[in-house]
């Protein structure tokens, strides 16, 4: 991300990006290269650093448009170790 792009931001939205790019960014500092799929279109991108990704086992996802927060908290009801 520029300097140049930050600063003609307000401050609010650098911090949440400030954070997003924390929270993702991996051992190396660099935020991992994901691909993600396109329902309407039905295909997958090239991988890119997306900033909405969460890890699955070693693996990073994209999170995409169509991926509720409550569908992803079903989903981690019912993959739950007892």
């Amino acid at each position: 991300m520029s300097i140049a792009l930050i600063a003609r931001c307000n401050s609010a939205l650098a911090d949440v990006l400030s954070a997003i790019i924390c929270r993702v960014r991996d051992t190396t500092g660099a935020v991992p290269l994901v691909s993600a799929y396109d329902g309407r279109e039905r295909s997958w991108s090239p991988p890119a650093p997306l900033l909405f990704q969460r890890q699955v086992g070693h693996e990073n996802r994209a999170i995409t448009a169509g991926e509720h927060p409550r569908h992803a908290h079903r989903r981690a009801r019912r993959h739950r170790p007892d």
